[in-house]
């Protein structure tokens, strides 16, 4: 399938609801790039299946305002986050788990909500 290799580039994702719905990660990813909002919104994950390795990049590359990462709780296929730029505020929704995060030097805050992180690179 094809989708299993393309990226999703978009300043925002959204897909905080119960309606059935699944993504096929494969070797893709969501690439997101906005700011002062919340820039995944996966809240809601009650009927979201994914496959392959879910993985979000955070690419804004600013200094404005905060970007709020939401992956939701889910009980397995945790995502990778990667945070690749910017020296805004980076805050992760409270409750969720998420499988790595991944950022460069240039990110100065992380807003610590009682998330779960399995592993961190800095």
């Amino acid at each position: 399938m094809l989708t299993t290799f393309l990226t999703l580039t978009t300043g925002l994702f959204s897909s905080n609801n119960s309606n059935t719905r699944a993504i096929t990660f494969g070797t893709g990813n969501i690439t997101l790039t906005g700011n002062s909002a919340t820039i995944l919104a996966m809240g809601n994950v009650t009927n979201y299946t994914s496959t392959g390795t879910p993985t979000f990049n955070a690419t804004y590359s600013g200094s404005t305002g905060t970007r709020v990462i939401n992956p939701g709780i889910l009980s397995t296929n945790y995502p990778n986050i990667n945070v690749s730029a910017g020296t805004d505020t980076v805050s992760f929704a409270a409750g969720n788990t998420i499988n790595n995060i991944n950022s460069n030097n240039s990110v100065k805050k992380h807003n610590n909500n009682n998330y779960i992180i399995r592993f961190i690179n800095h």
